[in-house]
Parts: structure tokens; C-alpha cells; sequence
């Protein structure tokens, strides 16, 4: 029986009377009640000073009356013991019983938040007003125990918000209004969560604002700039400012006993501060139709939410996890990527992991520099297919020493048998979080990525594929050039 403080010291009074007589321990129910679903009392339970009174201990009822009966029959007497064998050997007492399984430890099973809001000192808007925060780069993983018949939790919520690209925001603003601080003097805000906001500053009414979250893994900015190349800086950074905070969450609580993440939240619900890795997506001027991809939700599909999962923190610690309810075989290998363009293999090593869920591997590698490199992890099936493929900041991009790069493209003249649409994509130096945006309706097989040389990535259509609007309309972004 577990009870607030509060509870108990107003039944203290007979509490120990209570736990040896009462035979109705309806307050000892209700006290259970309260305290698992943190709720009030419910309706008609006496409630004094905000705690329910003591109560008094039922009586014991009143015997029975008597009733008169036959006697028993008497006893019989006890068997004799049986005769010794031949030996005189006795038979061995029976075991004793089995002890008491331990009991289970206490444990959360549910978390809600944290809710990373967008703020900006000095320039109220309808919702926000957070400061600086812990970028949590690189993260501190705690080797664990895991699997499901351990205590676990379900984090049913959180988030960051996060404006959108600047192909679904500039339509829906006026030019002199492209910049995060809406080029106009601030409104002035008052209110709690939902402010009312008096003035013309346009973006003051785009919830939540992004100035800390750019600050925090970008450094000091220029809030106040305007035009399409400072608002297409503001925004690249605020959504892979984003996607950074909820990725180091999500590897977090995947290193520990958690089964369930549910992140705040899928898709915006217009072109503002939201919170969504998918952007608005009605058939209106500048959206795609479902969503364009934030750049966290392409991390979603590379690595975040791949049933095999792998990641490095600080010291070098790192972990694979198996959340399929099959073996998995395969490899794991760690490589440092240096700004320079060489790199270093830190570790490879086959793995050989039971069905999960929640079935962990732990080892480490080498600690490097991030100023001066990232971790590449990927995971590879027995087939050498890759199922996951995460690049690893050991600190923010505002202290990475990236070299700047020319990145270029080249798009198919044709589309592939499935409807895809091949992109050839090249670098003349490491280029970090390279990220493709297009007027098209699709999205690309992947995205804000590291990029050494050259690849191919796939364009996806979403319904008939428009190649001249897709060629006319895609331009490509990476760290370097807003450095």
C-alpha cells in the first residue's frame, strides 16, 4: 500500500488499528486511487484543506447469533508412523517451500515532454519566449539493461518547435517581410500561453519564434536581416536546429529501456513557428501535396526509427539496438570523417544479436575532435543492405571548422521503371547536412546528409512526376554555405 504524506498523517490516528481490524478498508482503495492516477477525491469523499479527513475505523460487526448444531463427530487418531525398512532408514521431511519471488522495483511507465519552445528575447510573439538551452551534443549515453522484462518506459510526447522551408513560408508573406523578425519594429504581447499580440510585426503572429534554437547549435545571428538569402539561412538552421535537439532525445531514450516514442508532432498545420517534421501540405502555392520533409524526418528514416538502430555519444561510448522481434546479423562500423576528407575506420565488428525487442550491444570507439570531424555509424544486414546510417556531431555546427564547399547536381533526363527520379549530387570538399528543396510534389530517398564526394540519391513522387518542375525548381543547401 503506498500513500502521500499527507494521506497518511490524517489516518495515522487509527492507521494501525485499521491494518489490523478493518474489514472494509475502503479508505486504503480510494488512497490507491488517488495516488496512482494523481486525480481529487472522487465525488462525495470528504475533502478538508485540500486532503481527505480522517476517517473513523469501522466497527467490527456484531456476531452472529448462535445457532445450535449437532456436535462433530470425534476425531479419528492420527494413522500410526510407517514401520522402518529394513535398514532403518526414515523417510527424508519434505522441502521447504520456495521463497518469495523479490519484488518488482518502482519505476515510471510514462513520460511526457520535454517541449523544446522556439523564444526570442526582445521579440514577443503569440506563443514562446524560451531562452538558451543544452544542446546535449555529443550525448552522455549511461550503458544499461534492456529488454522488455525489465521497467521501461513509453514517452508518449515531446517535441521542438520549428519553422519551414522557405519554398511553403515566403508565399505566404509579403518580401520585406522574409526574415524571422518579420523586418517590422516587435508587437507587444501580453498573456500566458496564448498571448494577444497588438501591433504589424506579421511574424509575431507565426506562434513560436526560433532565435535560441538557431543560437544554441549555430551561434549569434543577425535576427533582425531580411530578404530571400537571409530568410533561406534562417530557416535551413532553425529546421536542422530542430532536427539536432530531437535527435539527440530520440538516441537517448533509445539507449535506455524505453518501448514507445511518440514525438510532438507529424505535420504543420500552416506555414508558421509549429512543431511538425512534415511541412503543410494542401494544394496551395509553395507546399507539396502531404508534406514536404523537414530535415528531421529524413533522420526519422535513416537512422532514428530503423528497427536496428545504432549511435555514439561522448567518450566514445556507442550502442546498437534491436527492437525486431527476429535475430539480426550483420556488421557494425564506426568511421571518423574528417572536414579535411580523409577518414579513419574507428571500428567493425559483426553482430550476432538475439530477437528482440529492446536487445542492446554496447562497445566504444576512439574519441575524436568535433571541431574537426563526425562519426559515421551504419549498420549492415547479413545481405549488405544497410539498415541504418547516422552521422554522429560530437559537438554543435556552430564550432565545426567545416571548409566551404561547392555543391553541385545533375538530374536525370528520364525517370526510373518505379517512377523515381535519379540526382547526381557532388562536393569538391566534406560537405555536412546537404539538403535538396523543390517545388515538385515528392520527397528524396535522402536528405541533410554528409556528403564526401559524390552520390545518387532518388527523387519519389508524390502522384504523376512534373521532371520540369522538379529540374527548374530544386536547389541544394549544406552547413558551409551559411558559415
Amino acid at each position: 500500500m503506498v500513500c502521500t504524506r499527507s494521506f497518511m498523517s490524517a489516518h495515522s490516528k487509527c492507521w494501525e488499528e485499521r491494518q489490523a481490524a478493518c474489514r472494509l478498508p475502503i479508505a486504503q482503495h480510494v488512497c490507491a486511487y488517488l495516488v496512482a492516477f494523481e486525480r481529487p477525491p472522487p465525488d462525495g469523499f470528504p475533502v478538508v484543506d485540500g486532503h481527505p479527513p480522517a476517517l473513523p475505523c469501522p466497527r467490527e460487526p456484531p456476531p452472529p447469533a448462535a445457532v445450535l448444531e449437532p456436535p462433530p463427530p470425534a476425531a479419528l487418531p492420527p494413522p500410526p508412523p510407517p514401520p522402518p525398512s529394513m535398514t532403518g532408514a526414515v523417510p527424508p521431511p519434505p522441502p521447504p517451500p520456495p521463497p518469495p519471488p523479490p519484488p518488482t522495483p518502482p519505476s515510471h511507465i510514462e513520460t511526457h515532454g520535454p517541449y523544446q519552445h522556439g523564444g526570442a528575447p526582445g521579440y514577443p510573439a503569440v506563443n514562446g519566449g524560451s531562452g538558451p538551452f543544452d544542446p546535449n551534443l555529443p550525448v552522455a549515453f549511461a550503458p544499461a539493461q534492456t529488454g522488455p522484462g525489465l521497467p521501461n518506459v513509453f514517452a508518449s510526447e515531446f517535441g521542438c518547435s520549428v519553422y519551414s522551408s522557405f519554398e511553403s513560408m515566403s508565399p505566404t508573406l509579403k518580401p520585406e517581410h522574409w526574415g524571422v523578425h518579420g523586418g517590422a519594429p516587435p508587437d507587444k504581447c501580453g498573456g500566458s500561453f496564448s498571448k494577444k499580440c497588438v501591433g504589424n510585426n506579421t511574424m509575431a503572429q507565426r506562434n513560436y519564434p526560433c532565435d535560441n534554437i538557431i543560437q544554441v547549435y549555430f551561434g549569434p545571428q543577425d535576427f533582425n536581416a531580411t530578404g530571400e538569402l537571409a530568410f533561406k539561412r534562417q530557416l535551413f538552421q532553425c529546421m536542422l536546429g530542430q532536427a539536432l535537439n530531437i535527435k539527440s532525445n530520440i538516441e537517448n531514450r533509445r539507449a535506455s529501456n524505453q518501448f514507445g516514442i511518440i514525438v510532438w508532432q507529424l505535420n504543420e498545420i500552416w506555414p508558421t513557428g509549429g512543431w511538425g517534421s512534415v511541412e503543410y501540405g494542401t494544394p496551395v502555392k509553395g507546399q507539396v501535396i502531404g508534406g514536404r520533409w523537414k530535415p528531421l524526418h529524413y533522420f526519422y528514416k535513416s537512422s532514428l526509427f530503423t528497427d536496428v538502430s545504432s549511435s555514439c555519444g561522448a567518450n566514445g561510448v556507442c550502442y546498437v539496438k534491436n527492437d525486431v522481434a527476429v535475430p539480426f546479423r550483420g556488421t557494425v562500423t564506426v568511421t571518423s570523417v574528417s572536414f579535411s576528407g580523409s577518414s579513419v575506420v574507428l571500428h567493425h565488428e559483426a553482430l550476432d544479436m538475439a530477437a528482440g525487442a529492446g536487445v542492446s550491444h554496447w562497445f566504444t570507439v576512439s574519441a575524436i575532435d568535433g571541431t574537426e570531424a563526425v562519426l559515421l555509424v551504419e549498420v549492415k544486414d547479413a545481405s549488405g543492405a544497410t539498415v541504418s546510417r547516422n552521422v554522429n556531431a560530437m559537438t554543435t555546427p556552430a564550432n565545426m571548422n567545416v571548409k566551404k564547399a561547392t555543391v553541385t547536381f545533375k538530374v536525370a533526363d528520364a525517370a526510373n521503371a518505379d517512377g523515381s527520379v535519379d540526382i547526381s549530387v557532388s562536393t569538391d570538399h566534406v560537405a555536412l547536412y546537404v539538403t535538396l528543396t523543390t517545388l515538385a510534389h515528392g520527397r528524396f530517398s535522402d536528405n541533410a546528409f554528409l556528403l564526401q564526394d559524390t552520390t545518387t540519391v532518388q527523387f519519389v513522387p508524390f502522384g504523376d512526376l512534373d521532371l520540369h518542375e522538379l529540374t527548374t525548381t530544386l536547389r541544394v543547401e549544406d552547413l558551409s554555405a551559411y558559415k
